[in-house]
């Protein structure tokens, strides 16, 4: 499928050309200035169950997005090529990162500013590949071609159709734009460290809205929605305190859960296989990978089940009446595994596992994630993976209203197009460089369009 998108139907007819010649050459034409938005010869066209291929032409080589990628800003079409999927990756090296975005920007004439976009819905791992014509080339490797065109005719107005199309993002509370600081802690990891920090940071006279802090306060068994009472005793009255101050507080929360505790001690993973939540593997039964569980297994929610919301929202009930937090970190939601496998390993002998075709920035298919013929309520985990993070924001977004009865905030690693609705982004793992600082800004412009 293939639509052109205007915010008035009316100018999109009167605007382009849109034509099938008897060759099989499909155009779409600017009637204003003949140029081609987009061309592709359908007789070349390749359309199998894993791997799709179609080349469509470009107005000019200044081309934006296709993000999360690490790469510049402006894409090159002297051969670049880009991966898109869901992935945890060392950050100094290319390739795929956490977020999945196939949409373009394209500026048709810099003197005018006149641009289109075009937007792939396709959750599939793909490559795509920019060529000197110029011209674009993309190859998911499973999915359908669900394309939608965007006529601007200025850069602004592309970004506000895609926009409009995939969702406006949640308007985030008031507090959420103020500075947030995440640093904790010199050794030992306790709450009377986190403390200095923190009041160290106010002593400053730096504004300073919300504290965060990843796994240090859990117990050292790093499970979910449990508290280290050794080392974070009075977690709670200091959380408490920092709503006295007119300061809010944001924890992370991993999606993994921790199969190994003994039965009746750790709800998440009792609530879970009561209400039959988590991943299935490919016979069945629960995939168990691994992620920073010190037992050395970890199953993972299917938060595409219709039951997800009601079992994420309990867990959040319960913590945050030990603890008032006010907003969560989601983090590791590509959906990251250590093992790259299940602990079992993944099934020999399937186009699932070795698809015939394996994205050029991938080593393997399964690479820090899980096996591809894993089950989810959705579909296979080889159609889905890509939507793991906004299937998990929706069902904290709707934890977090119902908890605290108050305008969410819900911050996520991994995104898919159309989650600003339930969630913000954040860049991930960077380092403490001022190149890592230039990347940030350059190659996430327009990954942010979530």
């Amino acid at each position: 499928m293939l639509l052109v998108y205007h915010a008035i139907a009316d100018l999109a007819v009167n605007e382009t050309q849109i034509g099938i010649g008897a060759t099989g050459l499909l155009t779409i034409e600017r009637k204003s200035t003949k140029k081609l938005i987009f061309q592709t010869d359908l007789t070349k066209l390749i359309y199998s169950d894993q791997f799709i291929q179609l080349k469509s032409t470009l107005p000019s080589p200044q081309i934006y997005g296709l993000g999360e990628n690490k790469s510049n800003f402006t894409k090159s079409t002297q051969w670049e090529l880009i991966t898109i999927f869901n992935h945890d990756k060392v950050m100094s090296a290319p390739g795929p990162r956490y977020g999945s975005h196939p949409f373009y920007l394209n500026i048709e004439d810099v003197t005018t500013g006149t641009s289109n976009g075009v937007f792939l819905l396709n959750s599939n791992a793909m490559d795509v590949l920019l060529q000197p014509e110029p011209a674009i080339t993309y190859r998911p490797i499973g999915g359908i071609l669900d394309m939608f065109v965007f006529l601007g005719p200025k850069p602004d107005d592309v970004v506000r159709q895609y926009i409009h199309l995939i969702g406006l993002p949640e308007l985030p509370p008031f507090w959420a734009l103020g500075y947030h600081q995440c640093r904790c802690c010199t050794e030992p990891h306790t709450l009377a460290n986190q403390k200095l920090i923190t009041e160290r940071t106010i002593s400053a006279g730096i504004p300073f809205d919300v504290q965060w802090n990843a796994k240090e306060y859990m117990e050292p068994t790093f499970d979910d929605f449990t508290i280290d009472q050794k080392r974070f005793g009075g977690f709670a009255d200091w959380v408490r305190h920092l709503h006295d101050i007119g300061m809010h507080y944001v924890p992370i929360v991993d999606p993994g859960i921790d199969p190994a505790q003994k039965a009746g001690q750790y709800a998440p993973y009792d609530d879970g296989v009561s209400m039959d939540i988590f991943i299935k593997n490919n016979t069945g039964g629960i995939f168990i990978g691994k992620t920073w569980q010190t037992s050395g297994k970890t199953v993972y929610p299917d938060f595409s089940h219709p039951g997800s919301i009601k079992y994420w929202t309990k867990q959040y009930q319960e913590f945050h009446n030990q603890v008032p937090i006010d907003g969560s970190w989601n983090d590791m939601n590509e959906v990251d595994n250590f093992l790259s496998a299940s602990i079992y390993g993944c099934p020999a002998n399937n186009s699932l596992e070795t698809p015939p075709y394996l994205p050029k920035q991938l080593p393997k298919i399964q690479d820090q994630t899980l096996c591809m013929s894993a089950k989810q309520y959705a579909g296979l985990h080889y159609n889905v993976h890509n939507l793991y993070a906004f299937y998990m924001a929706i069902a904290t977004d709707e934890a977090l209203k119902t908890v605290r009865n108050k305008r969410p905030f819900v911050i996520s690693r991994a995104t898919s197009p159309g989650q600003g609705k339930y969630s913000g982004h954040w860049n991930g793992d960077t380092d403490t460089t001022y190149g890592e600082l230039k990347w940030t800004i350059g190659c996430k412009l327009l990954d942010y369009l979530v």
